[in-house]
């Protein structure tokens, strides 16, 4: 399902994200920069430099891309593992903003990017080496025990990466891992991102992004039926969020 529709390429169009680039480009490097400092006053600190990070990103896509969101749902309070669906950059931000020290679950490659990874570490998110075969579950499991310990929220996408909009999902094994392994509720989360800030795309489509939290998942299932119930109802609330206009 693509959202490159020749009705919306138009010059307007082309020139605000043409701006959004270049400014989410500009400024996110000095802004790692500029709250370097915090990265030494520890984690709560670095979790605000996080946040405002983020809400660089967020503000920005409102303002100049004519990207807007709402959430439908609520997020609990409580400690709690966060799953949601990955169609473009906006989710890396936005649970900054929503939650408390959020804990993002992030790929190893992240931390060869400079400044950024110094906010990474020390505001202690959750880096994995995706190569390291059955450790990296195991270094996974301790490390979101630890988040939830800490009364922190963890956000992890289930499909490990950026999905093209509409296309078929791949759910992979290690949220499974997180349901049968940490006591912490897991909270499947429904977007449709993805139809306004596509993946690898130059285009920002203005509209309203949609966040749709839904019910935690039951205890007591197996890991088969959980990833079974995970995929079915994020799945079937972004096709209900993908007829949205």
């Amino acid at each position: 399902m693509s959202t490159q529709h020749e009705n919306w390429h138009t010059p307007q169009i082309f020139l605000r994200s043409l701006l959004f680039n270049i400014y989410v480009r500009l400024t996110s490097f000095p802004i790692f920069i500029l709250l370097m400092p915090f990265a030494f006053m520890g984690k709560e600190f670095t979790c605000t430099a996080c946040r405002i990070w983020a809400a660089n990103i967020i503000y920005s896509a409102k303002y100049i891309a004519g990207i807007n969101y709402v959430i439908k749902g609520e997020l609990p309070k409580t400690p709690l593992i966060i799953a949601c669906k990955h169609q473009s950059a906006w989710e890396t931000a936005i649970f900054h903003m929503i939650c408390y020290q959020t804990a993002y679950v992030l790929k190893k490659e992240l931390l060869y990017i400079p400044f950024f990874n110094v906010h990474v570490y020390f505001s202690k998110q959750i880096v994995v080496d995706r190569a390291a075969g059955a450790s990296a579950i195991k270094n996974l499991i301790k490390q979101v025990r630890n988040r939830i310990a800490t009364g922190r929220q963890v956000v992890i996408f289930p499909e490990g990466t950026r999905m093209p909009y509409g296309a078929a999902p791949n759910y992979k094994a290690g949220v499974a891992a997180l349901y049968s392994s940490v006591d912490a509720d897991i909270v499947p989360v429904a977007l449709n991102s993805g139809k306004f800030w596509a993946r690898n795309s130059f285009w920002k489509r203005p509209g309203t992004i949609t966040l749709s939290i839904l019910p935690a998942i039951e205890k007591g299932l197996t890991k088969q039926e959980f990833m079974q119930v995970l995929e079915a109802r994020i799945e079937e609330e972004c096709a209900v969020l993908a007829k949205q206009i």
